[in-house]
């Protein structure tokens, strides 16, 4: 589970140049991630072929919206000994547009999933993936202080 942590966390900026080796390693982060997906969906031969190139078309735009979550930390980090309350209110800002953007790009894709799975089983996803992104920000969270 801590790779799926770890894959939440890829997009930091200074991840984004990562070499060779961290791209791999992003690889196989995602690939535990699908794993965990595979073992918990129950899925028919037929099903999966229909679901994983959704699932993979989404993991790609949800990657994006994380490397957002990601540069945002940093950009607390860089601020926080001297955080001012422009800064603040920037932060905020930023945090609720990433907030919307993800669910946004959710309901998106509820709707794709549900052309390839019967609705059971789009809940069932969902709560896998809400699941593995709840650990990944709780672990988040905890590296992350509080505002001075």
């Amino acid at each position: 589970m801590a790779l799926v942590i770890l894959a939440y966390l890829v997009g930091a900026p200074f991840l984004a140049q990562a070499d060779e080796a961290m791209e791999l390693q992003r690889q196989i982060l995602m690939s535990e991630k699908k794993l965990a997906v595979l073992q918990n969906m129950e899925l028919t031969e037929s099903e999966k072929e229909a679901f994983w190139p959704v699932y993979d078309r989404y993991q790609d735009e949800l990657f994006n919206v994380n490397r957002k979550t990601g540069q945002l930390v940093v950009k607390f980090a860089e601020a926080y000994q001297s955080l001012t309350d422009d800064q603040a209110k920037e932060l905020m800002r930023d945090y609720v547009k990433i907030e919307k953007e993800r669910v946004k790009l959710k309901e998106s894709y509820i709707k794709k999933f549900e052309k390839v799975l019967p609705a059971k089983k789009v809940m069932r996803y969902l709560q896998v993936e809400n699941k593995l992104d709840a650990i990944a920000r709780y672990e988040l969270a905890k590296g992350v202080p509080l505002a001075k």
